[in-house]
């Protein structure tokens, strides 16, 4: 789950205001099927193009979704994270600005962003996309294995990574979990 703060003193007054009986009962039942739990703080990328979502002319808030998609329920998720060497990040960012900027549309397709971890590991940078279903996920990964622009992207920061791993998440069954792709409207709706 991402979510979205002004500064500390918004996530404290969020996480600790009111919760309610729908979310409660999520929280209850989700926790006592965890196996684990990780909490980051992850800040914006430099560059504001890498990130459509959250930028300094863009700020999406829960009410209207974000990405107009035919059925929520079947997005796809995709996690990219690039663990790099010390040093590397402003080398990251270089290569991620170009790659946006290049008329190949794969880089700016389904991306949600790009964000640096702020607390927790140190050198880490998560990319956000999403996907209109399982079918969209294999034809994205055709495009960027065609796209020279992706493969100059990927070579410019080769020597830097030190891990990368991409994971593929289903949209919450919890409509107000998902709102970046479903309205307040369709929140409000009882699944059958």
């Amino acid at each position: 789950m991402l979510y979205r703060y002004d500064d500390f003193d918004d996530w404290r007054s969020r996480l600790f205001g009111g919760v309610d009986e729908e979310r409660m009962k999520y929280l209850t039942a989700g926790r006592a099927i965890m196996m684990s739990q990780e909490n980051m703080f992850l800040t914006l990328s430099p560059e504001d193009e890498l990130n459509p979502v959250w930028n300094g002319a863009s700020d999406w808030r829960p009410g209207h979704p974000r990405f107009d998609v035919a059925d929520p329920e079947t997005v796809v998720l995709r996690e990219e994270r690039f663990d790099l060497a010390p040093g590397a990040l402003p080398r990251f960012w270089d290569s991620a600005l170009a790659h946006a900027r290049d008329d190949d549309a794969t880089a700016r397709d389904g991306l949600i962003g790009y964000f640096p971890v702020l607390v927790g590991r140190q050198h880490r940078v998560f990319c956000y996309r999403w996907h209109a279903d399982a079918a969209d996920v294999q034809r994205q990964d055709q495009r960027l294995t065609g796209s020279e622009a992706f493969r100059t992207f990927q070579r410019a920061f080769r020597d830097d990574i030190v891990a990368r791993e991409v994971r593929l998440f289903r949209t919450a069954r919890v409509p107000w979990m998902r709102n970046l792709f479903t309205t307040l409207d369709l929140q409000a709706r009882v699944r059958p």
